[in-house]
Protein backbone atom coordinates (compact mmCIF):
# COMPACT_ATOMS: atom_id res chain seq x y z
CA UNK A 1 0.00 0.00 0.00
CA UNK A 2 0.90 3.32 -0.92
CA UNK A 3 0.04 6.70 -0.10
CA UNK A 4 -0.38 9.54 -2.22
CA UNK A 5 0.27 13.14 -0.40
CA UNK A 6 0.61 16.51 -0.10
CA UNK A 7 2.80 19.36 1.40
CA UNK A 8 1.06 22.72 2.15
CA UNK A 9 2.21 26.51 3.17
CA UNK A 10 1.60 26.44 6.64
CA UNK A 11 0.18 29.98 6.76
CA UNK A 12 -1.80 29.80 2.99
CA UNK A 13 -2.96 26.11 3.21
CA UNK A 14 -1.67 26.33 -0.68
CA UNK A 15 -1.19 22.58 -2.14
CA UNK A 16 2.88 23.16 -3.34
CA UNK A 17 4.41 19.37 -3.65
CA UNK A 18 2.59 15.79 -4.15
CA UNK A 19 4.81 12.89 -3.51
CA UNK A 20 3.68 8.80 -2.88
CA UNK A 21 5.08 6.74 -0.29
CA UNK A 22 5.21 3.60 1.19
CA UNK A 23 6.16 4.81 4.64
CA UNK A 24 3.53 3.79 7.06
CA UNK A 25 3.03 7.09 8.58
CA UNK A 26 3.11 10.40 7.17
CA UNK A 27 5.02 12.74 9.86
CA UNK A 28 8.37 9.89 9.15
CA UNK A 29 8.18 11.35 5.25
CA UNK A 30 7.46 14.84 6.29
CA UNK A 31 10.80 14.63 8.63
CA UNK A 32 12.87 12.91 5.66
CA UNK A 33 11.80 16.09 3.49
CA UNK A 34 12.60 18.59 6.95
CA UNK A 35 15.97 16.59 7.23
CA UNK A 36 17.26 16.78 3.26
CA UNK A 37 16.78 20.50 3.63
CA UNK A 38 18.26 21.02 7.35
CA UNK A 39 20.90 18.76 5.89
CA UNK A 40 21.17 20.00 2.25
CA UNK A 41 21.41 16.03 0.94
CA UNK A 42 18.82 17.35 -1.81
CA UNK A 43 19.12 20.17 -4.20
CA UNK A 44 15.45 21.40 -5.95
CA UNK A 45 13.08 23.95 -5.88
CA UNK A 46 10.70 22.05 -2.78
CA UNK A 47 14.58 21.90 -0.80
CA UNK A 48 14.86 25.59 -0.51
CA UNK A 49 11.07 25.89 -0.37
CA UNK A 50 11.44 23.86 2.93
CA UNK A 51 14.49 25.74 3.99
CA UNK A 52 13.13 28.82 3.71
CA UNK A 53 9.77 27.84 6.07
CA UNK A 54 12.77 26.34 8.57
CA UNK A 55 14.16 29.82 8.76
CA UNK A 56 11.27 31.04 9.43
CA UNK A 57 10.61 28.43 12.16
CA UNK A 58 7.67 26.82 10.21
CA UNK A 59 7.52 23.34 8.38
CA UNK A 60 5.34 22.31 5.46
CA UNK A 61 2.00 20.39 6.31
CA UNK A 62 1.50 16.58 4.99
CA UNK A 63 -1.83 15.28 4.63
CA UNK A 64 -2.93 11.96 2.44
CA UNK A 65 -5.01 12.63 -0.47
CA UNK A 66 -5.50 8.85 -1.55
CA UNK A 67 -4.32 5.57 -0.74
CA UNK A 68 -3.07 3.30 -3.66
CA UNK A 69 -1.75 -0.02 -4.32
CA UNK A 70 1.86 0.04 -4.41
CA UNK A 71 1.85 -0.95 -8.10
CA UNK A 72 -0.30 2.20 -9.30
CA UNK A 73 1.79 4.76 -6.96
CA UNK A 74 3.91 6.13 -9.87
CA UNK A 75 0.93 6.83 -12.17
CA UNK A 76 -1.26 8.15 -9.43
CA UNK A 77 1.42 10.44 -8.20
CA UNK A 78 1.99 11.72 -11.75
CA UNK A 79 -1.72 12.15 -12.57
CA UNK A 80 -2.64 14.22 -9.71
CA UNK A 81 0.70 16.23 -10.20
CA UNK A 82 -0.75 17.21 -13.59
CA UNK A 83 -4.62 17.67 -12.33
CA UNK A 84 -3.22 19.92 -9.83
CA UNK A 85 -0.82 22.00 -11.96
CA UNK A 86 -3.67 22.11 -14.40
CA UNK A 87 -6.02 23.96 -12.11
CA UNK A 88 -3.27 25.96 -11.19
CA UNK A 89 -1.46 24.84 -7.77
CA UNK A 90 2.06 26.33 -8.01
CA UNK A 91 3.33 23.06 -7.33
CA UNK A 92 7.38 22.55 -6.97
CA UNK A 93 7.43 18.90 -8.28
CA UNK A 94 9.71 18.77 -11.44
CA UNK A 95 7.75 16.52 -13.97
CA UNK A 96 8.06 12.75 -14.08
CA UNK A 97 7.48 10.38 -16.65
CA UNK A 98 7.41 6.96 -15.44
Amino acid sequence: MAIIYKLLDPDTKEVRYIGATTMRFLNSRLCVHVRKARLNIATSRLTDWIKTLIAQGKKPLIETIMLVDDKERYEAETTLIQAFKLVGHPLLNTYKMY
